[in-house]
């Protein structure tokens, strides 16, 4: 498992030169909008989001958190 390190920054070091390079930004800006562009990029080309027909009104969704955080 050491091997992970070094490949996720071979897979994210080119983009991060290419920007830096380009628009003369520090690695970290380069990295910052390398992640907005993950998140937002989807939201634009992917299909629209349809609307629910009725609310859902999942009460076990809120209280299995609920009680987890008493029992801590």
């Amino acid at each position: 498992m050491a091997f992970i390190g070094p490949a996720i920054g071979m897979v994210w070091d080119p983009p991060i030169r290419v920007l830096v390079r380009l628009f003369n930004i520090d690695q970290a800006g380069a990295a910052i909008a390398i992640m907005q562009i993950g998140i937002l990029l989807p939201l634009i080309i992917g299909p629209g989001l349809k609307p629910a027909k009725e609310p859902s009104r999942d009460n076990l969704l809120f209280s299995i958190p609920l009680l987890s955080s008493f029992f801590l």
